[in-house]
């Protein structure tokens, strides 16, 4: 967010340029993140086409005409309108502050709604421009009231809240940073991998002490201090960290990297191998934890213990009313144990599990293996009358007719005997 008059002057290569004379220079660009993305952030696109349109096709066109400041983008405290502070949001004082402002977006909303999906992305941003809106006016009438009339432009704020989230929850990314450095005949060009928490600490820091100085020379002065709304960013910042500690979003995403990162080299098999024991003893009860357990001792030949893993990965499907999920894990079992049998009860739906995924043949073998270990079960009972359907279905009538006679023989009273009674006289013909 920028405060749109009056306004200091920046060199022509902005605010990463340290120093812009003829002898030396210093420029730092940040332009990728190290951290994979597995979905298409269409959420941050369309902010960053908003902004960009409204730059282009409104701001542009109204300068051209002769206007000049912030005119009817800005959001004003001491006249606070919703709908300026909304149009607010998408302008900008210029062609640096949008593309600095975009650059941000890009680097750090892509990865946050690539982990928290497009809905939680745009509350954390619309909860960092509150944030951002809030910090600011109050510091203002608190401590510099002539900045209160000062127009207040651009999307700092919201992007701010995200960047008040990143630094809670991915601090350990790594930041490419290019850079050009400069002195009369000394000339370096390269790139810099920085960890999240250094560069937003270090941009936070920025946003602190400029706040300071500029709060302390407009109550010096008495007078509106234009440029950089430092108090916004702190107060998005403020914002996105707060609801992140709130929401328990450290956890969560921790979780859903270990569950959905593919280690890369031995140190990053083994860290992952280790930090999963740590979440299935912290959670025993998250099942698709257990699952990504039983995949890494796999990895590493403890077939034993995969297998013991996987167990638990079905059982615990089960009770959270995942059959088919609780079937794949069961699967695995079997291909270290063949003769593995959960209670009846969980067998039985181990079975549904297979049948509605349409694996019949495997749904036919979880319910012979509960006929075997269980024949006197509640479960077998209907089993033989599924097992007796299945067989039907997969072409092999000579099975299904042994299971409806089992079933009439041992069970003659039960509510499905005349439906087994009818379907062997039209397998016998």
């Amino acid at each position: 967010m920028r405060c749109a008059a009056p306004s200091r002057k920046l060199c022509r290569a902005g605010c990463a340029t340290t120093s812009c004379g003829k002898s030396s220079m210093f420029f730092l660009l940040p332009y990728a993140t190290e951290r994979p993305r597995r979905r298409t952030p269409f959420a941050t696109y369309g902010l960053l086409v908003a902004n960009c349109v409204v730059f282009l096709f409104y701001q542009l066109p109204y300068w051209a005409d002769g206007h000049h400041g912030a005119g009817p983008f800005g959001f004003v405290p001491s006249a606070p309108e919703t709908r300026a502070l909304v149009v607010s949001m998408f302008s900008h004082g210029g062609l640096g502050h949008l593309f600095w402002n975009m650059l941000f977006l890009w680097l750090f909303g892509s990865i946050v709604e690539d982990v928290l999906g497009p809905v939680m992305f745009l509350g954390f941003y619309l909860g960092g421009q509150m944030g951002a809106t809030l910090l600011d006016v109050s510091i203002a009438k608190a401590f510099a009231p002539a900045s209160l009339i000062v127009p207040r432009v651009g999307a700092s704020g919201a992007i701010a809240g995200i960047l008040g989230l990143s630094a809670v929850c991915f601090s350990g990314v790594r930041i490419k940073v290019a850079y050009f450095f400069g002195i009369i005949f000394l000339w370096r060009v390269g790139v810099w991998r920085i960890p999240a928490w250094f560069f937003l600490g270090l941009w936070i820091a920025v946003q602190f002490v400029g706040g300071f100085f500029s709060t302390s020379l407009s109550a010096a002065t008495g007078q509106a201090v234009g440029g950089v709304a430092y108090w916004a960013h702190i107060g998005g910042v403020a914002a996105g960290m707060v609801g992140a500690v709130l929401l328990a979003l450290p956890g969560k995403i921790r979780r859903h990297d270990l569950l959905q990162r593919t280690p890369v080299g031995e140190d990053g098999g083994s860290r992952r191998y280790a930090d999963l024991h740590d979440l299935v003893r912290r959670a025993p009860e998250d099942a698709e934890a257990w699952l990504a357990l039983a995949h890494s001792k796999e990895s590493y030949g403890a077939t034993t213990e995969a297998a013991e893993a996987y167990a638990r990965a079905a059982t615990l499907f089960l009770e959270h009313r995942e059959p088919e999920r609780a079937a794949r894990a069961y699967k695995a079992v079997l291909a270290y144990d063949p003769t593995f049998v959960l209670s009846a009860p969980a067998q039985f739906d181990i079975a549904l599990g297979f049948a509605r995924s349409g694996d019949y043949r495997d749904a036919l073998t979880a319910l012979d293996k509960l006929l075997q270990a269980y024949p006197s079960s509640q479960e077998a009972e209907v089993a033989f009358l599924r097992a007796g359907e299945l067989a039907e279905r997969i072409g092999e009538p000579d099975a299904a007719l042994e299971y409806f006679q089992e079933l009439t023989r041992r069970y003659p009273h039960s509510v499905w005997a005349d439906h087994a009674r009818h379907r062997i006289r039209a397998l016998r013909g």
